[in-house]
């Protein structure tokens, strides 16, 4: 059988330039789902927001909750944090009877045991109710 024939010196004086190619590349990957409710990626624009049955919110689709449906306006939300935990700026409801207006997301830290997020309308009060909707799997950030 044959033998491999590294030396490990030289693996050795290489690996701190190897270990920052590592981080030079995991650092320019967008944040995404393993981090979204890690409010010290905030502020970020939004690309979409996505849920585990493939609805999405993005520059393309909307989603609907009872009559109201929620979209992205014509420039990308912001993610912040909130007093409650991340927010997502920069949403637009609209309603057949009520209109159209500006709403948020808000995603408690201590989500609702049903794991509800909360769409705002914005600024308050609004002519929208406020109401639950299913958190999100996945907010994807804009490079």
């Amino acid at each position: 059988m044959a033998r491999l024939g590294i030396d490990l010196r030289f693996l050795a004086d290489r690996l701190p330039a190897l270990a920052s190619i590592i981080v030079f590349v995991n650092s320019t990957i967008p944040a995404d789902a393993n981090d979204w409710r890690n409010t010290s990626n905030y502020p970020a624009r939004v690309n979409s927001i996505s849920w585990r049955d493939g609805t999405a919110i993005d520059q393309s689709h909307s989603i609907s909750s009872g009559s109201w449906t929620v979209r992205f306006g014509s420039v990308l939300p912001v993610a912040k944090e909130g007093n409650v935990g991340p927010e997502v700026h920069g949403l637009v409801c609209t309603n057949s009877l009520a209109g159209t207006t500006s709403c948020f997301l808000v995603a408690p830290v201590h989500a609702h045991p049903q794991n509800f997020c909360i769409i705002f309308g914005d600024p308050q009060p609004s002519i929208m109710p406020t109401f639950n909707i299913d958190c999100p799997d996945a907010i994807n950030f804009a490079p």
